[in-house]
């Protein structure tokens, strides 16, 4: 039998008898007090703790356990305390001062503790939503993001006729990188050149990890020259960059500009095999679907 279990018998085990010693006392005290006021008084309290058990084995932070266990706590002693006097007839002075003031201290510790659970909770879910849509290594956007926002800004081009590019790049070698030095060393080169790329783009500027090396940038606003004269100045600046483990490192980028109507999936293949045809150039360059080679 688990901790709960052996608290909720405790509890109303305890419950019973209080309510079977109120009952045999009840007639002798006070006959204007109603059987069922004192019932629906034990309930009131069976209910307070049963929530008393689930604040206990919630998972919330020592801040918001404290204030809601102490303002718990304290609303049950007040609850009893307010029975007591009432089938007693303790003076109306020390009913205010055990039953009402407690229960106003009790409710203010219980909503200050309710409110940095939900302060939790949105801090909680703002990480979850982070994890969701960041690559864990590099900290930009992984590929769902990638796909959700361009799926996004394809409507707003094709609605409003805005040029839409897209720039496909990965890294020159990668392999090469990894088989010489080591997965450690590529995963430090991957989160150093993001690092590089996240800070020569615009804020509105989409950039994430579309898989392995590759990578892909979203421009919005942008057109196909435009977006070619950044895929130049990101390869000129990933050339000249002074990385800390390897001593040089280049890109090679495909650009494309979106067409109205078009599919993603196809501006990406477009990038895609832009990128290929700088590869077949040499590396380290741009190309687009602007170039001599057809796709």
């Amino acid at each position: 039998m688990n901790n709960r279990k052996r608290i909720c018998i405790s509890f109303v085990t305890i419950l019973i008898i209080s309510y079977s010693f109120f009952i045999d006392q009840f007639y002798e005290i006070n006959e204007k007090v109603k059987t069922f006021d004192i019932f629906t008084g034990m309930a009131g309290t069976f209910f307070i703790l049963l929530v008393l058990i689930e604040v206990q084995h919630h998972t919330v932070s020592k801040k918001s356990y404290h204030f809601l266990n102490s303002g718990i706590i304290l609303l049950l002693f007040s609850h009893f305390s307010g029975l007591l006097c009432k089938m007693y007839e303790y003076p109306e002075v020390l009913r205010q001062i055990s039953y009402d003031f407690i229960e106003v201290i009790s409710f203010i510790l219980i909503f200050i503790g309710i409110h940095f659970t939900m302060q939790e909770n949105d801090l909680n879910i703002s990480k979850l939503k982070k994890l969701a849509s960041t690559d864990d290594l590099t900290n930009v956007y992984n590929r769902y993001e990638m796909i959700n926002r361009f799926n996004l800004l394809k409507k707003i081009s094709d609605r409003n006729d805005n040029p839409l590019s897209v720039i496909y790049f990965d890294i020159d070698h990668f392999k090469k990188i990894n088989d010489t030095y080591g997965h450690s060393m590529g995963d430090s080169v991957l989160k150093e050149l993001s690092s590089l790329i996240s800070c020569n783009l615009r804020e509105q500027d989409i950039f994430g990890r579309h898989g392995g090396d590759e990578f892909l940038i979203i421009l919005p606003e942008t057109d196909l020259k435009g977006a070619v004269t950044l895929a130049e100045k990101l390869c000129d600046k990933t050339e000249h960059f002074k990385f800390k483990k390897i001593s040089k490192l280049t890109i090679s980028c495909g650009v494309a500009q979106h067409k109205k109507l078009e599919a993603i999936e196809k501006t990406i293949k477009r990038s895609d095999e832009a990128l290929y045809l700088s590869k077949r150039k040499g590396r380290n360059c741009v190309s687009s679907e602007q170039d001599e080679s057809s796709f």
